[in-house]
Parts: C-alpha cells; structure tokens; sequence
C-alpha cells in the first residue's frame, strides 16, 4: 500500500552519508549500521507528506509514524492535523486524542445545517423561514464566537466543532 513512500535520513551529529528507507525494519536496520544518534528526516515520496512534514517526524517519532499515524484515515488525518497543528498537542497525545474531536469534512455552512438537524433544532423552524437561512453567515457567526474553525488539509476543508 506505500511502496512509493520514500524517506530519507540525514545524519546530524556524524559525517555518515544520507540514506533512504521504505519501512520501519529498513530504518531500524540502517540505523543500527551507523554511528550517528540523532537524524533529521525528509519525505522524499509517497501519499502523505504535508502530514509528515507538518508532524515534524524524526528519529524519535518515526516509529509512530510507522506503527499509527499512516495507517489513519482521511478524517484521522485531518483531526491528527488540527490537534498538533492548530492546538500544539504532542503527537502521541493527538494520537489519543483523535476520537474526541468532533470534526466533519465539507463547507462550514453545510456543517451549521447539519448540526442543526441532528440537534432536532431545524425542525422547530417553520420550512417558509428555514429557506432563508443565510448557514454560511451562521457558520461565520459561530466561528467568529469559536464554535467551528474550519481548515484545509488533503485538498478538503475541514470543520471542527466545538
């Protein structure tokens, strides 16, 4: 499934060349041949690097970059994205956290109707004046009021709601 993924070490306190590696065992065997203690990382290729660059993975999180975080989902990711990201959670927290958030892909206008209904609230609402709900200004209003934040990441923009 990450053939492709491709991430390169670079050595920080020793003159031992960069090398690339697919998988944690390829890590951990390259890393054992070599003298240094601490590398910086680069993700050369693969499905998830705003992520990885964005986690700041190195050689003391790559083991939960390989064992948790690339098996997550879309809406994991985002949610892991917004814990570390927006909140300054660290990784392992945002990891236990993920569950928690309440967080929905999709304009943040939509998101206000859709917590609308499944409050029940919406259908308190005569239909002749739920047509004139103007949901974006709404979801502007309760963002403003820090209800939703809204983000992109992956291409999709992101709502959390608090």
């Amino acid at each position: 499934m990450y053939d492709a993924e491709v991430i390169q070490a670079q050595p920080l306190d020793s003159e031992e060349a960069a090398f690339f590696f697919h998988s944690i065992e390829e890590w951990n065997s390259k890393r054992t041949e070599l003298e240094a203690e601490e590398y910086e990382m680069s993700y050369v290729s693969g499905p998830h690097e705003e992520l990885f660059d964005a986690l700041f993975i190195d050689h003391e999180t790559i083991q939960l970059w390989y064992e948790k975080v690339r098996e997550l989902k879309q809406i994991q990711r985002a949610a892991l994205y917004y814990l570390y990201v927006f909140r300054a959670i660290p990784l392992a927290k945002s990891l236990e956290e993920l569950e928690q958030l309440a967080i929905l892909g999709g304009a943040a206008g939509d998101v206000a109707e859709e917590m609308l209904e499944e409050s029940g609230v919406i259908e308190r609402i005569p239909d002749e004046v739920r047509d004139y709900i103007d949901w974006e200004r709404l979801a502007s209003d309760w963002s403003i009021a820090g209800k939703l934040i809204s983000f992109a990441y992956e291409g999709v923009n992101w709502v959390v709601v608090k």
